[in-house]
């Protein structure tokens, strides 16, 4: 339960974008708090009901937007950093789509 934000959260701190990463740092925490807790209660609903479905979602919708945000910020941090970090940068992307 603890492992999820702090592994999307570790994203905007390893970018080191400052108080310009507060924003994004922010939002990840609350689409992943979000997806955790849907997802939590749409697997104690039952199973096919519309509040499975309706939490289930809600869920995934959190989870691409996670994944959006952060493939997003590593891609415009990547035009900033030196030029020997940018294969480093492929590598997270690549870990943040699989």
């Amino acid at each position: 339960l603890i492992t999820v934000p702090l592994m999307v959260l570790e994203f905007p701190l390893l970018l080191n974008l400052g108080k310009k990463g507060k924003p994004l740092f922010l939002g990840l925490g609350v689409l992943s708090l979000v997806m955790l807790v849907t997802a939590w209660v749409a697997e104690t609903s039952p199973l096919g009901g519309g509040s499975w479905w309706g939490f289930y979602i809600v869920s995934c919708l959190a989870w691409v937007g996670i994944v959006g945000m952060l493939y997003g910020s590593v891609t415009r941090a990547s035009k900033h950093l030196p030029e020997d970090f940018q294969g480093h940068l492929g590598t997270m992307k690549a870990f943040i789509l699989i």
